[in-house]
């Protein structure tokens, strides 16, 4: 997309103002249009060329913002607050956020040392099990992955217009994009080309660290739970770590 903006007079300066992007999509021959919004992104690098009178304007989503910013860790003990306060921590409010209910209801430590939001927001979404992403509204999003499995359409519920999409009933939903197992179905853009198929070690032992040794000074020291495949002989496998700092011993895992 191009922009241009006739050349400042010296007293009036240029300007450039644009909405966000969106695709008109019209389908043969239910005849409807809809407006479906590329998404939000915010202006990070601006350049301008002279010669050629063009703006080069690079804009991203939240996350590369909340990657600059860092969050110092406090006492909070659930998933669902510690998202909220880092996410403050990241300049959002309220209404730029989505977090489920049920992050809330999930105990943890705090983090045992400052952090950048973004890779803070990593650890949450590992813990709580959810997806962490911003859709096309701007809207940061913590959602569980069952959820997102059951109800998930194919383009995040742009209207009520189950026609367009060829689904030509009353209701207002589309049909869901998994099956039972959570596997999304296949679609149509490489359906020709052959697959690729990589064969890669399995992991033959699995390290977690648990953070779940709270010193009487405050500071958190993790220990390692080891698992082993017994059916791989040897170490022709890979040993695979997980190492998130609010992963803690809730009850004996079963080895």
């Amino acid at each position: 997309m191009l922009w241009r903006s006739e050349v400042s007079d010296g007293v009036t300066a240029a300007s450039i103002s644009a909405d966000y992007p969106s695709i008109v999509l019209t389908v043969d021959p239910v005849y409807l249009v809809e407006w479906i919004p590329m998404g939000t992104y915010f202006l990070t690098d601006w350049q301008n060329d002279v010669t050629s009178r063009i703006v080069t304007m690079t804009c991203n989503d939240r996350f590369l913002n909340l990657a600059d910013t860092n969050y110092n860790p406090t006492s909070t003990t659930n998933l669902g607050t510690l998202a909220q306060e880092v996410l403050t921590a990241g300049g959002l409010t309220s209404a730029n956020w989505y977090i489920d209910a049920s992050l809330y209801n999930i105990t943890v430590n705090k983090f045992p040392e400052r952090l950048d939001c973004r890779t803070a927001l990593q650890h949450i979404g590992i813990a709580g099990n959810v997806a962490v992403y911003q859709d096309r509204y701007g809207i940061v999003n913590l959602r569980p992955f069952a959820v997102i499995d059951d109800v998930t359409n194919y383009i995040t519920y742009p209207t009520t217009q189950p026609a367009l999409f060829g689904y030509p009933t009353a209701s207002n939903t589309y049909a869901k994009n998994s099956t039972a197992g959570g596997m999304k179905y296949i679609d149509f853009d490489y359906m020709y080309d052959a697959p690729q198929i990589t064969l890669e070690k399995s992991v033959y032992q699995l390290v977690i660290k648990l953070y779940n040794i709270v010193n009487a000074d405050g500071t958190i020291e993790a220990t390692d739970l080891v698992y082993t495949n017994a059916s791989i002989v040897g170490t022709s496998g890979d040993s695979f770590t997980i190492d998130n700092p609010l992963s803690i011993l809730l009850t004996e895992p079963t080895k």
